[in-house]
């Protein structure tokens, strides 16, 4: 993501940010990673392994530290790392949703930039392509988002 928004940065061109994370893929694992893993998960032990390892990090106080995202350090990182031309927030349904309005909020804390709150994906897409102009859009944001915007663009004919 800090590449992407190097990257953007660098370009000088206009842009439009659409954020949001969740943590969580929609898409199939695949490859010799993936490959790798699953053939170690049905090895014997694996499963007591992985109690014990939960055990020991259920007593340690800093665990929910690493569930939690920081929204606000993202965020502010984007702010003053890119000159944007307006912000476009969605929030992806999941047990991990952060409001497009506590989002939108932040943002805002940040920029002067004209923020738009819109909670479904699809809207917030095409509210970005429309705004975007002959500008570049940028979107930031989970691999569940990546992944329905890559659904949503499948699904279109840009040809």
């Amino acid at each position: 993501a800090y590449e992407g928004l190097n990257d953007a940065g660098a370009s000088r061109e206009p842009l439009v940010v659409i954020l949001n994370d969740n943590g969580m893929s929609i898409d199939p694992n695949v490859g010799g990673v993936a490959a790798h893993l699953s053939r170690l998960r049905v090895r014997p032990g694996y499963y007591q392994f992985k109690k014990g390892y939960r055990a020991a990090m259920d007593h340690l106080p800093q665990t929910e530290l690493v569930k939690e995202k920081d929204y606000e350090g993202m965020i502010r990182t984007i702010c003053e790392g890119i000159d944007f031309d307006s912000v476009i927030v969605t929030e992806v349904d999941s047990d991990r949703l952060v409001p497009v309005r506590e989002l939108g909020q932040i943002f805002r804390r940040y920029t002067r930039q004209p923020v738009t709150e819109l909670a479904s994906i699809p809207e917030a897409f095409d509210a970005a392509l429309k705004s975007k102009g002959d500008g570049i859009l940028f979107c930031v944001g989970s691999l569940y988002l990546v992944g329905s915007l890559k659904s949503i663009i499948r699904s279109r004919d840009y040809a």
